[in-house]
């Protein structure tokens, strides 16, 4: 949902986010944003990060290659960003942290 000033109305998301589940959001401008979360969260530790970037009134899947669920996301700027979430390990039997940082157009799992 987007509120324009007076009333809140419907932005579409993209149609192919099947059974995803979006748990975070960071706007930059009424134009460009983040929102952030998982393709299957209940299919653990099957599901994938989903990370949806919204421009010019458009949400677009940007299509991620990580394992994991995200829980929350914090834009710096427009080219520079965090998200934070967790991934389970092999047998399901601990979860791990996982950052993830966007920079000059590109999501990648930060390490120390």
């Amino acid at each position: 949902m987007r509120f324009n000033g007076s009333s809140w109305q419907e932005v579409p998301t993209p149609r192919d986010l099947g059974q995803a589940q979006l748990s975070g959001l960071a706007m930059i401008s009424p134009t460009q944003g983040w929102a952030v979360g998982a393709t299957e969260p209940n299919a653990s530790p099957n599901t994938s990060c989903i990370v949806l970037q919204y421009q010019n009134g458009v949400w677009e899947n940007t299509r991620i290659p990580f394992a994991g669920q995200l829980n929350s996301v914090s834009m710096v700027s427009a080219s520079e960003g965090w998200a934070v979430g967790f991934v389970y390990n092999s047998d399901y039997s601990a979860v791990n942290s996982l950052l993830l940082h966007y920079h000059n157009g590109a999501w990648s799992v930060y390490s120390a």
